[in-house]
């Protein structure tokens, strides 16, 4: 895990490039190293976790001028090499870079990132086209932004902050609308930031450095991987064989991402998922150390203790309480760039105190829940589609509907404050237009579509639905795991997202992961993460974990009289500015909400684009903005 910085222009200014490349220290602080060449500048800071001698130093240029900087690992190197080695390639190290190096000359960049099996983002220089190729993993799990800051100048970064050294820009509207309100995502490729890029996961960007011309083409779909004969196989099977395949690819794929050369542990949390991952290592001899968030408002220590009577593992824990958060978001803003979850600022203690430690590494169980149907929102889907598909529903409905008006949306929300006469179809397409540049409806779809050899339309519409949660629910996650890692120079690597597992998911029917099975202690009508269950009794997972109520990172909304006082006090003078809304009128408005959850969770976004409008915008340090926080609870607890 590591930074990167690349400039393409006539001509470079050193001195704002070395400015932009150091806001990435802490992605990289082991080592730091630039090559300048006519019209390209390419900087690396490293996170040293294979090879840590300077022989896999980035950038890393051949013998024939190509050169690489690149973000992540690549499992499968050692596999690669092999297969080079036996074509007569020679190598002086011992790492994977070199390996990436030398697949491009062998296989070609295209063709070359489709047998990389890992997270990364690559900036290439082949420096026979004079072209530049970039790209990142077919999920997204690194970040790849780039800009085209003047006619011919580009700038490609594993971070936003460092474009922003080279040219002032201002947030977008449009793209920031979903961030604060919704999904937490800007729409696809784009940022909050206007004239700033992200790669699409499966897009390949190229930079002609002939003409200064560049394309954005791509390489690859999540539904090329759906496979009506595997999905037939999988299909007919019970749930005893299926978690066997399952398992077998999972265990295998936890094996390759423990591969490092560096101190490597797990972000655990007492919960399925991570449990299964340090279960696993621990069954293999792997010896790892276990790294936890310990929320003092909202304890977890039973299902903790459990856990580590079966293993004997060695735990670190951060103990901490609510209230403390506010704390942290001016420094998690910074890191995150756009609005997030808070509980980055939880996991990211964690992330430090392994840091502290001498640890460089961290697994973690994030994307199981997309694969394997563990959120609410899942379950809620597969009921509405189940009872929508019977047969006459809707005329049965639109008959009810003529002899009550407005029966088809009595269980909408109460809307028709806001629009009268209301129907709850008129959002489908202001949805797709305002927050998804008109291209959601469209990849819904494509989606369907792409399960279109089901006659059932429920299970067609339910597999779409996962296969969505994959393709683009996950990247909030993806991007907040980065940021809260890499704010404290620690890589996490994510075992459940591979192109394996993620084969077999999409081709398992959503009823295989989900089953019918109402509970009034858990207050849910499916038992989900089936298969995931299974594996975790096939690995003697303590019971309580298994059956443990879902409920994410420790954080409840109990205990934020801090976030709620520095809401009322704090000024959004340029959240105000940016929405043209009074500053009287927003606070007022959210704070009338009656669902405590969705009030604090409004007051951390508008709190998050207060910051980044000051931190980006204003070029205020964070730490100016701590100050102000900490001087505001320290007023109030004087009171």
């Amino acid at each position: 895990m590591c930074g990167f910085l690349v400039y393409v222009g006539r001509k470079i200014n050193e001195s704002k490039f070395n400015l932009s490349l150091n806001t990435l220290d802490h992605r990289g602080p082991d080592d730091s190293r630039k090559i300048h060449l006519n019209n390209i500048s390419l900087g690396f800071k490293r996170l040293s976790i294979q090879d840590l001698s300077d022989a896999s130093m980035q950038p890393m240029k051949d013998p024939t001028g190509n050169i690489v900087v690149y973000n992540g690992e690549v499992y499968n190197f050692k596999k690669l090499r092999a297969t080079l080695e036996s074509k007569g390639y020679i190598f002086k190290t011992s790492g994977d870079v070199e390996v990436i190096m030398k697949s491009f000359i062998e296989w070609g960049f295209e063709n070359s990132i489709k047998k990389f099996e890992g997270m990364f983002s690559i900036v290439y220089f082949s420096n026979n086209e004079n072209k530049i190729y970039a790209t990142k993993d077919f999920f997204g799990m690194k970040p790849l932004f780039f800009s085209k800051i003047s006619s011919d100048e580009f700038l490609l970064s594993s971070e936003i902050k460092a474009i922003l050294k080279y040219k002032s820009h201002i947030l977008s509207f449009q793209n920031s609308i979903n961030p604060i309100f919704f999904t937490g995502l800007s729409p696809k490729g784009k940022t909050m930031f206007e004239g700033i890029f992200s790669v699409n996961q499966g897009d390949l960007l190229q930079i002609d450095l002939n003409n200064y011309e560049h394309s954005i083409s791509t390489i690859f779909k999540l539904e090329s991987l759906i496979d009506e004969s595997i999905y037939n196989d999988l299909s007919k099977m019970n749930l005893k064989k299926l978690s066997e395949i399952y398992s077998s690819e999972l265990n295998q794929s936890i094996i390759e991402h423990s591969l490092s050369d560096a101190k490597l542990g797990v972000l655990f949390s007492a919960g399925l998922d991570s449990s299964i991952i340090a279960g696993e290592l621990f069954n293999k001899g792997v010896d790892v150390d276990l790294f936890k968030y310990e929320n003092n408002d909202f304890s977890d220590k039973k299902y903790t203790k459990s856990f580590l009577n079966f293993t004997n593992q060695n735990l670190y824990e951060v103990n901490e309480s609510d209230q403390d958060f506010i704390y942290g978001l001016p420094r998690l803003i910074y890191h995150y760039e756009t609005i997030n979850k808070s509980e980055g600022i939880a996991l990211s203690k964690a992330c430090k105190l392994s840091r502290d430690n001498g640890y460089k590494a961290l697994l973690t169980g994030d994307s199981a829940d997309e694969l394997f149907g563990g959120y609410s929102s899942a379950q809620e889907y597969f009921t509405k589609s189940f009872i929508t598909n019977i047969s006459g529903f809707y005329p049965l409905v639109n008959l009810f509907n003529k002899v009550i008006p407005g029966f088809k949306d009595l269980f909408s929300a109460d809307l028709n404050h806001y629009i009268s006469p209301f129907s709850s179809e008129f959002f489908d397409t202001f949805l797709d237009f305002s927050l998804y540049n008109a291209q959601k409806k469209k990849q819904i779809n494509n989606y369907r579509e792409s399960y279109g050899f089901l006659n059932s339309k429920n299970e067609i519409a339910s597999n779409a639905f996962m296969l969505d949660e994959i393709a683009n629910r996950l990247e909030r996650f993806l991007i907040r795991a980065d940021r809260f890692g890499m704010m404290e120079s620690i890589e996490l690597r994510i075992p459940f997202l591979t192109i394996p597992l993620v084969k077999l998911a999409i081709n398992t029917p959503y009823y295989k992961k989900t089953r019918f099975k109402p509970s009034l202690g858990s207050k849910t009508l499916f038992s989900n993460k089936i298969i995931l269950k299974k594996i975790a009794e096939s690995k003697n997972i303590p019971r309580s974990i298994i059956n443990r109520k879902k409920i994410g990172t420790l954080i409840s909304n109990v205990n934020f009289e801090n976030e709620l006082y520095c809401f009322k006090h704090i000024s959004l003078k340029n959240v105000s500015e940016f929405l043209m809304i009074g500053e009287t009128d927003i606070k007022e408005s959210i704070l009338l909400s009656n669902n405590k959850w969705e009030l604090r969770r409004q007051i951390w976004n508008f709190l998050s684009l207060e910051f980044m409008i000051e931190i980006f915008i204003n070029d205020t340090h964070y730490t100016v903005l701590e100050e102000r926080i900490m001087s505001l609870v320290n007023k109030k607890n004087k009171i």
